[in-house]
């Protein structure tokens, strides 16, 4: 794969190799400067994710080359979105548009490229395109200098999960169902975080929690927390009253002694300890 830097306010027109054609061999095509040409097979699969990495590396303007307008709907979405977005952070208008090979020439010479004010974004590494999508937003925000709210359904896939701190026992049942890895724990703290921009707002972690703790809100506040795993809930360790060791949360220890005592059983005393020492208070007891 051979890399290179985007010219800083280009034009970046993408198309498949037969509307990129069509476009090179009409001679009302005006002689282009400071545009890069990239073909890409089916440009119904751009998402936001593309069309903001070439904003952020520079790209003073984005042109996508449809036959029809028939069938772009999810291309229609994630332009609409990328302006958006752009509209928020950087204050511009239309910076990607859709039109035919054929309207190519009179749509560059309607607007120029515009030319943006931050440095460009140039990390090319890559985990995964929401990873890459947290990345650049998070940069554009930062270039913005300003908190950025997004109502429910603005933007696809950005949205919040609020805990409920005192429901929380700590089960981590949220963190198996979270596959983007958006909720996180730390066992030194004993407590679990939330990435906002890596949440895609599929609601797993909700439905998993046995405690209701969890909440969905469509929609979020685009602050310098929304791009960094923040701290959402925290539990005090249980300590074996045997041996001192750590083997589980209080909050967990009494959910367990809640439903015991609602079945009218009386709570054993090796319960408060460890499962090692468990065996030696159950012998020891007999």
């Amino acid at each position: 794969m051979v890399s290179a830097a985007l010219q800083p306010h280009s034009i970046v027109v993408i198309g498949s190799a037969p509307d990129l054609n069509r476009c090179w061999w009409r001679s009302s095509l005006p002689t282009l400067e400071q545009t890069c040409f990239l073909e890409v097979p089916q440009g119904g699969s751009l998402t936001l994710m593309h069309l903001l990495f070439l904003i952020a590396h520079g790209a003073g303007r984005v042109v996508i080359l449809a036959s029809s307008e028939s069938g772009n709907a999810h291309l229609q979405r994630a332009v609409a979105e990328a302006n958006l977005l752009c509209n928020k952070f950087l204050n511009t208008n239309e910076l990607v548009t859709i039109c035919t090979p054929e309207d190519l020439g009179s749509h560059l010479s309607q607007d120029g490229s515009t030319e943006l004010s931050f440095r460009p974004y140039c990390d090319l590494s890559f985990v995964n395109r929401r990873h890459e999508l947290s990345s650049i937003l998070g940069y554009l925000s930062a270039a913005s200098e300003s908190d950025i709210t997004l109502e429910e359904n603005e933007v696809r896939f950005i949205d919040t999960i609020v805990c409920d701190d005192e429901r929380c026992t700590q089960c981590l049942a949220c963190l198996n169902s979270c596959k983007i890895e958006s909720l996180s724990a730390d066992n030194a703290t004993y407590s679990i975080c939330w990435n906002g921009s890596l949440c895609v707002g599929c609601q797993s972690c909700v439905e998993a929690c046995p405690e209701e703790a969890l909440t969905y809100r469509g929609g979020a506040v685009l602050t310098a927390d929304y791009f960094r795993p923040v701290e959402v809930s925290r539990a005090d360790p249980m300590v074996c009253e045997g041996c001192g060791k750590v083997f589980g949360t209080k909050k967990s220890f009494e959910k367990v002694m809640a439903i015991l005592t609602a079945k009218q059983k009386t709570p054993a005393e090796h319960l408060h300890y460890c499962e090692d020492c468990r065996v030696v208070k159950l012998l020891e007891d007999q």
